[in-house]
């Protein structure tokens, strides 16, 4: 392989993770030469090396999450978008001079990304570059259901003729669902790099003077920002009979949110039933802005011992979660609800999992007393996720699949 196109037209920096994604990829192909095509917003905001290219895609539109919007636009209009999608991916394959030997990696397809890459990939043929397609969930408006389904199917079908095609999903309960549903040939987990530390993973100290409690990443509806509250609240209630010491929570703040907590109404209720807990002095909680940098990021995960993610279950039941993967990269336990996807890993580190407000606060008073237990399991699930990582990365470059 001699050369690796990186197409992520969603490239952003908002939350702190997931988003440095392609920097992540590049760096893993370190004796190649290297191309990456973002979108035009992200090479203002993620520093690349002198030896990548970056390319920006000619429309804030174009495979963007905007061109569904139902208010806005129509169905013609969106298959109209969908076709210069992939008339915008060809004039990047082309421009990097793509042949049989290099590869095309495209690692945050939403479903309704899905008819764009089925063109782009039958345009290419099975004489073009490897392709590396990641499939990610999401639970579609009720009015583009059938639509999300169409380009799932014809992904399917397209990949089940052309060999170099490869796809991808972030979890196998996804991948499971995707071949029973759209008739997917055999996919592959995809764990993508995020915000890899370098070096070997260490084991997180113990906690000292107080148990430390992220609450990271983007605090949406379908990630739990209603139940929050009321998890600090059942453990503030509970803290003390547990004859646990001092917590402290680390939360990152909704996005939309400015110094002054102004923004969005949900993000403001968020907030403003935050400050209405009278908590204990033994339990405090430090806002985090809603924006961080990759490594003011990291240090927040350095800092905790565990992470709580009170997802909703009819959302991510088969869709896998980068917090998960941020978590198991430096070896810190989570807090999961019950029947969340990616249970591979979790079983590796034996998360505990909940699906109650009250079961969230003795999940995570569980973790504070037998720190030792559930740090040694997500250390053991760091190790072999990041194995899996390299695995796949050095499968891409030698060509073997």
């Amino acid at each position: 392989m001699q050369k690796v196109l990186i197409l992520d037209p969603e490239c952003c920096f908002t939350h702190g993770h997931y988003f440095p994604t392609t920097k992540s990829l590049l760096d893993a192909f370190e004796d190649k030469t290297r191309f990456v095509a973002v979108h035009r917003k992200a090479s203002l905001l993620i520093k690349f090396g002198d030896d990548v290219t970056v390319w920006n895609w000619p429309d804030v539109r174009t495979l963007s999450r905007r061109i569904f919007r139902q208010v806005e636009h129509t169905a013609h209009y969106r298959s109209v978008v969908r076709s210069r999608n992939a008339k915008a991916m060809l004039g990047f394959a082309r421009r990097a001079r793509l042949g049989a030997e290099d590869a095309v990696i495209f690692h945050t397809v939403w479903p309704h990304q899905a008819g764009s890459l089925a063109m782009f990939a039958q345009k290419l043929g099975r004489d073009g570059p490897a392709m590396h397609f990641r499939i990610i969930g999401e639970s579609p408006a009720e009015g583009f259901i059938r639509e999300y389904e169409a380009g799932l199917s014809l992904l399917a079908k397209t990949a089940r003729k052309l060999p170099n095609l490869h796809l991808y999903t972030e979890t196998s309960e996804m991948g499971a669902e995707l071949e029973t549903s759209h008739g997917f040939p055999p996919v592959t987990q995809w764990l993508t790099p995020m915000n890899i530390r370098d070096g070997a993973l260490v084991a997180k100290g113990g906690p000292q003077d107080c148990f430390v409690v992220g609450m990271l990443g983007g605090k949406r509806k379908e990630q739990g920002i209603d139940l929050i509250p009321d998890i600090v609240r059942s453990l503030a209630e509970r803290q003390e009979q547990a004859g646990i010491g001092r917590i402290r929570i680390l939360l990152q703040k909704p996005a939309g949110l400015d110094d002054d907590s102004s923004g969005s109404n949900a993000g403001t209720r968020f907030m403003e039933s935050l400050r209405q807990l009278e908590l204990p002095d033994f339990l405090e909680v430090d806002f985090l802005d809603s924006e961080l940098s990759s490594a003011a990021f990291a240090d927040a995960i350095a800092q905790s011992h565990l992470l709580v993610l009170p997802y909703d279950i009819h959302s991510y039941r088969s869709r896998g979660s980068g917090m998960i993967i941020e978590a198991a990269m430096c070896g810190t336990p989570v807090v999961v609800t019950k029947g969340f996807a990616m249970a591979d890993w979790q079983e590796i580190a034996g998360s505990p999992t909940a699906s109650s407000v009250a079961e969230y606060a003795d999940a995570i008073l569980a973790v504070a007393r037998d720190y030792g237990r559930y740090r040694d399991g997500a250390f053991t699930a760091g190790q072999a996720m990041r194995r899996a990582m390299t695995e796949r990365i050095e499968q891409i470059r030698a060509g073997s699949h």
